[in-house]
């Protein structure tokens, strides 16, 4: 059984970060500048470990903002939840992060400005990592 990658992020993200009056999705929604500060996360490729409970997944998480700042920050916040999730183990319906991959880790770093809408500022990271199914 696979890992539903976006969901598993959704169930690390999605909470924490809207409680801190961040918007969160796995797709970017239309009207982005009306919901920034907007943390989007998106599976964009993988490899398969185990066919039957782990996947090695690439994550992609982008932060927009109103300013560099806000943007930055957005992305750090969504990267502490990441780690924390890997790092307690934190078990979701969706699955769990086995192991981060520090090695191919890309921090967050500024997106050209040409790959940003007018007025915003977005920052961007990728991680890599290996996604189990939930314990049963």
């Amino acid at each position: 059984m696979a890992v539903h990658v976006n969901k598993l992020l959704n169930e690390i993200l999605r909470d924490e970060l809207e409680s801190n009056d961040r918007n969160f999705g796995t797709s970017l929604p239309p009207d982005l500048a009306d919901q920034i500060p907007f943390v989007h996360a998106v599976h964009s490729a993988g490899s398969l470990m185990d066919p039957e409970f782990a996947d090695w997944a690439s994550i992609v998480i982008d932060a927009y903002g109103a300013s560099d700042t806000e943007a930055f920050n957005a992305a750090q916040s969504a990267r502490t939840l990441v780690v924390d999730a890997w790092k307690n183990q934190t078990q979701f319906p969706a699955g769990y992060i086995s192991f981060f991959d520090k090695d191919n880790a890309v921090p967050p770093f500024p997106a050209p400005a040409a790959a940003v809408p007018d007025g915003l500022f977005r920052y961007t990271a990728e991680y890599r990592l290996l996604l189990r199914t939930p314990l049963a």
